[in-house]
């Protein structure tokens, strides 16, 4: 399946509750994915929160990023996995 090639690269800021829904609504891919980006602009309450919250999920790094959309997409596809087939 193609989901096992592929980084997720989630762009946030201040969104702690919607990452939840997120993980929550995919949650039986989520392990499925060879890695997850969280690009994250938040404060560092909300930043440690995020790493905290998700902290049991070993394909998951939390990246610290300020704040944009278009540069937090471009952090995620510079660091993303390039054995990984799909972003």
């Amino acid at each position: 399946m193609f989901i096992e090639a592929t980084s997720l690269i989630i762009p946030t800021k201040e969104r702690l509750n919607s990452l939840k829904k997120l993980f929550s609504s995919v949650n039986e891919y989520i392990d499925k994915f060879n890695e997850i980006l969280i690009i994250d602009s938040s404060s560092n309450e909300i930043h440690n929160k995020i790493i905290n919250n998700f902290s049991e999920y070993k394909n998951l790094k939390v990246i610290k990023s300020e704040p944009s959309s278009s540069i937090q997409r471009n952090i995620g596809i510079y660091k993303f996995n390039k054995k990984n087939k799909f972003i």
